[in-house]
C-alpha cells in the first residue's frame, strides 16, 4: 500500500531530527517545505501519467507518431518546466543569514556545507560569481562558514602571507 504524503513527510523529518537538533520553528518550516515539495512532485508525476495515456490512447495515431511524441516529451521541457527554470527562486532565508559560524547553507537547494564549492554550484548551473550576484552577496564574500574563514585567516597570519604579499607589492612598485 502506498504511503500518504503526510507519512512520507513525517519519515523524512524524523530522519533529519535523528541527525541534528532543530528548533520548533525549524521543524514547522521543514514540515511545510517537505510536504509542499512532495505534493509538487506527486502532481507532476500524475500530470505525466495523464499526458502519457493521452498519447497512447489517441485513436488512429501511427506508431512512428507515438514514438516522436514520446521523444519530444523526453527531450523538450514543457512550457511549465521552462517557466519554473526561468522564474527566480525565492530563498528561504536572507542570503547573509545563510553564512553561519559553523556552516553555510546553499540558497539553491538548502544543503549545509563548510564551503560551497564550484562543483556544487555547477550542479545548479551557476558559478560562484553568478551565485553571489543572484543573491546580492558582496563580490569578495567567501562562500564558507565563518569558522573556516577565520581558520584560514589565522593560518595566513602564521605563515606570514600578508607580510610577503606586501613586500612583493612594494618591490613591484619600485621596479615600475
Amino acid at each position: 500500500m502506498a504511503k500518504s504524503l503526510t507519512e512520507m513527510t513525517v519519515e523524512i523529518l524524523t530522519a533529519q531530527l535523528s541527525h541534528r537538533d532543530m528548533s520548533p520553528d525549524e521543524i514547522a518550516e521543514v514540515l511545510r517545505n517537505t510536504f509542499g515539495l512532495l505534493k509538487t512532485l506527486k502532481d507532476r508525476e500524475s500530470r505525466r501519467e495523464i499526458q502519457g495515456t493521452e498519447v497512447e490512447s489517441a485513436p488512429g495515431l501511427p506508431e512512428s507518431a507515438y514514438s516522436k511524441a514520446a521523444e519530444s516529451r523526453v527531450h523538450k521541457p514543457s512550457a511549465e518546466m521552462e517557466s519554473e527554470r526561468l522564474t527566480p527562486q525565492v530563498p528561504s532565508m536572507e542570503p547573509m543569514d545563510s553564512i553561519q559560524q559553523d556552516k553555510i547553507i546553499c540558497l539553491e537547494c538548502g544543503q549545509e556545507f563548510k564551503q560551497i564549492s564550484h562543483t556544487h554550484l555547477k550542479g545548479h548551473s551557476l558559478t560562484p560569481k553568478e551565485y553571489r550576484k543572484k543573491y546580492s552577496l558582496p563580490a569578495k564574500q567567501p562562500l564558507t562558514a565563518r569558522s573556516l574563514s577565520e581558520k584560514r585567516k589565522q593560518k595566513a597570519k602564521e605563515i606570514g602571507l600578508g607580510v610577503r604579499l606586501k613586500s612583493l607589492r612594494e618591490a613591484k612598485q619600485r621596479s615600475v
